[in-house]
């Protein structure tokens, strides 16, 4: 017998999940994205449907009614898969096996089952719901509209220790306070995480200052990523949002990158024989300017490198015992704080589930390179709306140093994927793109 519980969903939680899940099926494809992108910022993870043992989150929910759509509207025929979405499915299966010959387990398994249902279905309802760089400008505006009570809600969180999202659960009222200042998180389970987030937005909004009739939502948008970087109290957004700046302040000296590039592995290099310790400590030494716990995670990169033998083949259950502290799960299993998304991909995946998690990030840097190279000839509008995308991928990769994506944050990231592998398509990879005009 199949038990539906919906005791841990309230009202507001219900009347927002009901009228999203609505809207999903019925706006036009060029809005369809605003119900995921609402259920992402504004409910928990506490507000769920239990399905017998499965736990369906909102992003959950959102997700099945997002593909229903897809399938009453034919529009899932349009997808045709290109090396990024096929590399993206082996990834995710590859952890998925590995995950399950690890633990041995059902719950591990049906926990698996639950990851490859999210990151699977988010990132295709994505693809087949973008089209166009037209698609992207209108979910930036989008976003840039939607994150501005977001932003509000965490000031107010900032200066009163309230969370109005504790209303829905599984957030606590009262934030946790680190050298006298209070560690927002709004909606997200940590405060890095929503600091990510908002970090990963700033390069998006400010593609839309050369937009026409976009530069009101580019400030909108603007303040309201910083304000959510700044309230989260965390030094890993910081140094985030702090990259994406610098990145975008290269954009005037694109035609040198492979000079830039070049340089920065060189120093690198130097920093590399110069340091007494290794070159990945230099997260402790920033995070001595920034704060925050830099000497953990770089002695977190190092002990993973050391221990190889333990995790390459299909992970490890023994990481506790790399660092000097550990956490305890719900079924008293003891394991380090992973706060690094690479080495997360090891550990719960093993090798394999590295490197095909490394090649993706590698095809999309040079998806957006050659992408860079078609668009030469066109408006500056349409070149620097692809360096953002650029930007935004560069925030997540250094993002994925300080924290491991684990709750709503994942679909900034999946959208930003679907975005690059978009642009693989083969309307994309005609020599002959037709520019747009934008002033």
């Amino acid at each position: 017998m199949i038990i539906i519980d919906i005791s841990s969903i309230n009202a507001l939680g219900m009347l927002i999940l009901i009228l999203s899940s609505a809207f999903i099926v019925c706006l036009p494809r060029r809005y369809a994205t605003i119900p995921v992108l609402c259920v992402m910022a504004y409910l928990t993870q506490g507000q769920q449907l239990i399905l017998a043992n499965f736990n369906l989150y909102p992003i959950r929910i959102i997700i099945i009614f997002g593909w229903l759509r897809l399938f009453l509207r034919g529009e899932w025929r349009l997808l045709q898969l290109n090396i990024i979405d096929k590399i993206f499915i082996l990834w995710v299966f590859a952890s998925l096996i590995t995950y399950s010959l690890l633990y041995q387990t059902t719950q591990a398994f049906v926990y698996k089952v639950g990851f490859v249902y999210d990151v699977t279905g988010l990132y295709f309802l994505f693809r087949c719901l973008i089209k166009g760089i037209d698609d992207i400008v209108n979910i930036f505006s989008i976003m840039a509209i939607l994150i501005l009570p977001l932003a509000i809600f965490m000031l107010y969180e900032y200066n009163t220790n309230i969370n109005m999202f504790s209303y829905f659960g599984g957030v606590p009222e009262h934030g946790e306070i680190r050298d006298g200042r209070i560690r927002c998180r709004g909606a997200f389970q940590h405060p890095i995480l929503a600091g990510s987030f908002g970090a990963s937005m700033l390069p998006l909004f400010s593609a839309l200052w050369w937009q026409k009739g976009k530069k009101i939502i580019s400030v909108i948008g603007i303040v309201s990523s910083t304000i959510i970087v700044v309230t989260s109290s965390s030094s890993g957004p910081l140094m985030a949002y702090i990259t994406g700046l610098a990145w975008l302040g290269l954009w005037r000296y694109r035609a040198y990158m492979k000079y830039i590039v070049w340089s920065s592995l060189g120093l690198v290099v130097i920093l590399g024989v110069i340091m007494k310790a290794p070159i990945y400590y230099i997260i402790d030494r920033i995070a001595g300017i920034t704060g925050g716990s830099g000497w953990y995670r770089s002695y977190l990169i190092e002990q993973f490198i050391e221990h190889f033998g333990e995790w390459w083949l299909l992970g490890t259950k023994e990481s506790a015992k790399w660092m000097p502290f550990y956490l305890t799960d719900s079924n008293d299993r003891v394991f380090a704080d992973i706060t690094n998304h690479y080495v997360a991909q090891g550990v719960n995946g093993g090798l394999l589930t590295l490197t095909l998690f490394i090649l993706i990030i590698v095809l999309c840097i040079r998806t957006i390179g050659s992408t860079l190279k078609q668009f030469s000839a066109c408006q500056p509008a349409q070149q620097y709306l692809i360096w953002t995308i650029n930007a935004t991928l560069i925030v997540h990769l250094a993002s994925f140093l300080s924290v491991s994506y684990y709750d709503q944050v994942i679909v900034a990231w999946l959208l930003l994927l679907s975005m690059i592998s978009m642009l693989l398509d083969k309307h994309y990879a005609q020599t002959n793109i037709r520019c747009k005009h934008s002033s």
